[in-house]
């Protein structure tokens, strides 16, 4: 059998046929699966959310003042009536505090510290009188210099044969005194290592 084949027919002896074309499936598409977004159902309420956030707050300033608050070395007898923050020197090598050197009287706090070159230096500390004066106190101060500690300035000079030293701190008044012989630097040596208590 011959079978000839001419525009989509094809004979076979003199019968003419017609091929059908067999369909060709177009090629599926695949979309990309989109990622399912888990929504949680339960929201915290925004209260608990700010109440939360106050307590860890709280609780880090508790922690740092913990860590950073000092013991004061003052009495308790002192310690519960002063009305005003007190300034003591760091006891040191170059500055130690006499501890039944401590007196209460009038407002006025008062102690003796010992410097490394053994010289006793009388410190008064008090709320700055309303009355007070500074520069006219600081008029009576000889050969004074200007010194500087972590709370401000003071003055330093020669006043009635003693050395002294004044700084007034917020509503603080320190004043300090040393024999005229000590070596003026162990004086300074008190007065920058002052430390608020």
């Amino acid at each position: 059998m011959q079978e000839r084949q001419r525009g989509g027919y094809f004979s076979r002896e003199s019968e003419y046929y017609r091929v059908a074309p067999v369909p060709i499936a177009p090629a599926e598409q695949t979309s990309p699966v989109k990622p399912r977004l888990l929504k949680n159902t339960k929201k915290i309420p925004r209260k608990w959310l700010i109440l939360a956030f106050l307590l860890v707050v709280t609780a880090v300033a508790g922690g740092l003042l913990i860590i950073t608050k000092q013991t004061s070395p003052l009495p308790a007898s002192i310690t519960k009536r002063i009305s005003f923050a007190p300034y003591l020197p760091n006891d040191s090598q170059s500055a130690v505090i006499d501890q039944a050197s401590y007196s209460w009287q009038d407002g006025v706090l008062t102690y003796k510290v010992t410097t490394a070159d053994k010289s006793q230096v009388f410190v008064s500390e008090q709320v700055v009188p309303k009355s007070f004066d500074l520069t006219s106190f600081l008029q009576h101060i000889k050969n004074k210099q200007t010194l500087t500690n972590k709370y401000g300035q003071g003055q330093a000079g020669v006043s009635e044969n003693t050395l002294v030293i004044s700084e007034v701190i917020g509503d603080t008044w320190v004043f300090m005194s040393g024999p005229i012989t000590m070596d003026p630097t162990q004086l300074s040596q008190v007065f920058t290592s002052l430390q608020k208590y």
